[in-house]
């Protein structure tokens, strides 16, 4: 019992001990723990200050990024003026930032307008027509059955304008009443023949059926060039012309007239190409054409005399099927019409009514057409733009400032930090110093101050608009010098690409060792190719700057010009960086690009169409020869002008040449377009006082290296090491209380104890003294 009274503070001893040890352990907290405490929170606060310093430096970065790279400058106001008979806009206009000022007369003649074709009356849209067969949409197959009705023509017209190589055209059904209905058809895009149909059946084909066109065929006159007949459009060069129009009968073989020379056609196993190849031997401006139809290139071939062989029972079907003879329309709701416009008296065609690339970085939008009234198309610089942009960066430089003035307080977290006031002098010193590169001898802009924005007596950037707007107004490229970071070159062949934080501002002499060249290889032909049935009969060429590769096949009688011609089809059809030409019996294959990456290579084999195997073949039986060829990249030296060349030259990457590492050219980057060699001009590299301003900024923010990273990182460490004290004080003070309230403990326990022994001997006492009193 006594040791259960004992644990309850002072109840043998009647000391309120509890209250003793809280007192000594508060003491003991204060004097161990709460000091470190106070560190901790300090350094807590301090990296909250450090971070809020590095966002504002960042802004500070991206505002001025614009005026570094140049973009604040390349905005520009269009103001387009309207009708001056009606009022009306004529069009409207937008600039990018490849624009130039300029002031246009612009008249929009012509608006682009669909193709829309309609049908014959129907009575029933969901009865059988009973008409079956095949015609072409744009050169896509639709195949009919007698069962199908209105609708079903309808939604298998629609099933072809999808997939991979849609139709570009729409068909739909007006009800005119319960009992007439009309199927019409309307191209998806504007412009001239917007729909072309094509029947599988010579007259009286479902077309004509369907009402769509009439049962007697004309010639297909180019619309850009009636002197020339013209095919249907295709998808492929390359692909059999029986594959892509799903023949279902024949004939496949009929011959044609091209300037009265019959040109056998094998529809079967000839590629579009194949017909072209024909033809030009009976006109040699034949030519093959590409045209964007729903975001594909498709292809026709273009010609001249192209007719009917009175003396081949196929020819006119065949002819009809490629596409130079058709039959007109029967009823022809719109008419497809290309935008016709005219600038300062230009005339301009164009499919759309969007005109993207009549002005170089400005579109226009036609919406009213009005021949004979032209109206103004003025394109200017946005100076209020430009000095927005101005405002923005002197606004986050003042951010800046702002908050380094909230740290000059004695008990602002980063008070005192010298690294803070010397960040901010560095910054100052951007603007009050002249820019590092510029001649001023050859500018009246070194200095941001003289542009009208200037470092007021308490430390902020104060921006004059109108003395900004004047001096851009005056000398527009010297003011942006003066802000952006970029460079200028003595050669037009020689200019400036890149830099980095590491390039020094100055002016570079570029010495050229080695101009850059691109893949070419030129071999006489050893021709025409002839099929021996051992020999190589496939030509493989991969282009090692895009990857694509393709094949041509080897046809026997292939001169150099066939050859050249399917290696240009070839090219163009898989987006290759090569072209192919020649002169008199040589064959040249040469690529666009420059540099030892742009390169490609040559591979003959063997086909076997009945295997479906192929056998490499290492001889080329035309003469140009299987192997790997490439450009050479440039290479050169940049430095100093006046100074020593370093010892080493550097090879580039294409055209592009780089300054050496560790020099003041490091990380400068310029573009060789030319051939010769030595020292081929100086190029002056200025860091303008925005680019530097980003520069610095960058530098104090960088992740890892930078000033505040660094700072963030000691007062990380400093406050995981405080965190240890703290919590091993902690545990001090904790185990001091623990051995306070185990001695006290075990104080009252101790007299628990004795007064319970003492209490004892007392009644023992007390009883003995009873009896002696008794007796």
């Amino acid at each position: 019992m006594a040791e259960s009274f004992a644990n309850v503070a002072g109840l043998a001893s009647g000391i309120q001990w509890n209250d003793m040890i809280d007192q000594l352990v508060q003491i003991q907290t204060a004097q161990q723990v709460t000091p470190i405490a106070t560190q901790i929170t300090a350094r807590q606060t301090a990296t909250a200050a450090w971070t809020n310093f590095s966002t504002k430096l960042s802004a500070l970065a991206a505002a001025a990024a614009p005026l570094r790279d140049g973009t604040a400058f390349n905005s520009f106001k269009v103001t387009a003026g309207s009708s001056p008979t009606t009022g009306k806009p004529l069009f409207s206009a937008t600039a990018s930032s490849t624009a130039a000022p300029g002031s246009y007369g612009v008249e929009v003649e012509q608006l682009a307008t669909s193709d829309k074709l309609g049908g014959a009356a129907v009575a029933d849209t969901s009865a059988a027509l009973g008409y079956s067969g095949t015609f072409y949409v744009n050169g896509k197959a639709v195949t009919l059955a007698s069962t199908d009705s209105l609708v079903a023509v309808r939604d298998k017209i629609n099933a072809a304008n999808g997939g991979t190589s849609p139709t570009g055209v729409t068909a739909s059904i007006v009800n005119v009443s319960d009992t007439e209905h009309y199927l019409t058809l309307t191209a998806d895009a504007t412009g001239e023949r917007g729909i072309e149909l094509v029947d599988s059946a010579s007259g009286g084909g479902v077309l004509s059926q369907l009402g769509l066109v009439g049962t007697t065929t004309t010639a297909n006159d180019s619309p850009t060039d009636a002197t020339r007949q013209q095919t249907q459009r295709f998808g492929s060069q390359t692909t059999a012309i029986t594959q892509m129009l799903g023949l279902p009968t024949p004939p496949y073989t009929a011959s044609i007239l091209v300037n009265g020379t019959a040109v056998n056609i094998d529809l079967q196993n000839d590629t579009l190409q194949d017909v072209l190849d024909k033809i030009q031997a009976a006109d040699a401006s034949a030519r093959m054409v590409t045209e964007k139809v729903g975001g594909k290139d498709t292809y026709r071939i273009e010609a001249t005399g192209v007719t009917v062989d009175s003396t081949d029972a196929n020819s006119q079907r065949i002819s009809e099927l490629l596409g130079f003879q058709k039959a007109a329309p029967t009823n022809s709701i719109q008419t497809g019409q290309n935008a016709k416009l005219a600038i300062d008296q230009y005339q301009i065609t164009r499919r759309t009514n969007t005109v993207s690339d009549a002005l170089p970085g400005v579109t226009l939008d036609l919406q009213t057409a009005e021949p004979g009234q032209a109206v103004n198309l003025s394109i200017g610089r946005d100076l209020d733009g430009t000095a927005a942009s101005v405002q923005k960066f002197a606004d986050a430089f003042n951010d800046v400032v702002a908050f380094v003035n909230t740290q000059r307080k004695p008990d602002a977290p980063l008070y005192g930090s010298g690294a803070v006031r010397s960040m901010l002098t560095t910054l100052k010193d951007v603007l009050l110093n002249d820019v590092g590169g510029i001649d001023k001898g050859a500018t009246s802009f070194y200095r941001t101050a003289l542009t009208g924005v200037t470092l007021t007596k308490d430390g902020t950037l104060d921006v004059d608009k109108t003395a900004l707007e004047s001096a851009l107004t005056t000398n527009f490229s010297e003011v942006r010098a003066l802000f952006g970071t970029g460079g200028t070159s003595s050669n037009a062949a020689l200019s400036f690409a890149t830099s980095t934080d590491a390039t020094k501002a100055g002016i570079y002499s570029v010495e050229i060792t080695r101009a850059a060249t691109t893949a070419s290889h030129a071999e006489a032909f050893s021709g025409p190719y002839a099929d021996t049935g051992s020999n190589a009969n496939t030509m493989t060429i991969t282009d090692g700057y895009t990857g694509a590769t393709g094949s041509i096949s080897l046809a026997g009688g292939d001169d150099v010009y066939a050859v050249t011609s399917k290696l240009n089809a070839l090219f163009a059809s898989k987006g290759m960086t090569l072209s192919a030409s020649t002169d008199g019996s040589q064959l040249t294959i040469a690529g666009s690009k420059y540099g030892s990456a742009a390169s490609y290579t040559v591979a003959y084999s063997r086909d076997d169409a009945v295997a479906g195997t192929s056998t490499p073949v290492s001889t080329s039986p035309i003469g140009f020869s299987a192997g790997s060829y490439a450009g050479l990249d440039v290479q050169g030296k940049i430095y100093t002008r006046g100074g020593t060349p370093p010892a080493d030259v550097v090879t580039g990457t294409g055209q592009l040449l780089t300054g050496a590492t560790g020099t003041d050219a490091d990380g400068l980057s310029v573009t060789y377009a030319g051939s010769g060699t030595g020292v081929v001009g100086d190029l002056s590299f200025v860091v303008g006082a925005a680019g530097m301003m980003e520069r610095i900024a960058r530098s104090y923010t960088s992740p890892g290296d930078g000033v505040i990273s660094l700072q963030l990182t000691s007062l990380s460490d400093a406050v995981t090491a405080l965190q240890k004290r703290q919590t091993d004080a902690q545990a001090r003070v904790t185990s001091y209380q623990n051995s306070l309230v185990k001695q006290f403990t075990a104080m009252e326990t101790a007299m628990s104890q004795f007064q319970s022994t003492a209490g004892w001997l007392t009644s023992q006492i007390n009883g003995i003294n009873a009896m002696q009193a008794a007796q």
